[in-house]
């Protein structure tokens, strides 16, 4: 059975191939992921994925304590 993550997950996998091919020219090394590689991916995308989402969604993200995963108390309550 295949679960709907594995479809998200196949999704962040294509982002991150076509992500590096742009910036490198070249097909990424699937086996390995170092956390240099990432980070700058994680970079790059964070502002251009934003484009997607709604203000509110924007700001509720920009809440997010990346640490811990959570949002501090007392923001985004509704």
């Amino acid at each position: 059975m295949r679960y709907k993550f594995h479809n998200f997950v196949d999704a962040l996998e294509l982002a991150l191939d076509a992500w590096y091919f742009s910036r490198y020219g070249t097909a990424r090394d699937r086996k390995k992921v170092t956390p240099h590689i990432m980070g700058l991916f994680i970079r790059d995308v964070d502002g251009w994925s934003n484009m997607f989402f709604c203000t509110d969604a924007e700001k509720a993200m920009n809440d997010i304590n990346y640490e811990t995963l959570g949002v501090e108390s007392g923001k985004n309550e509704t």
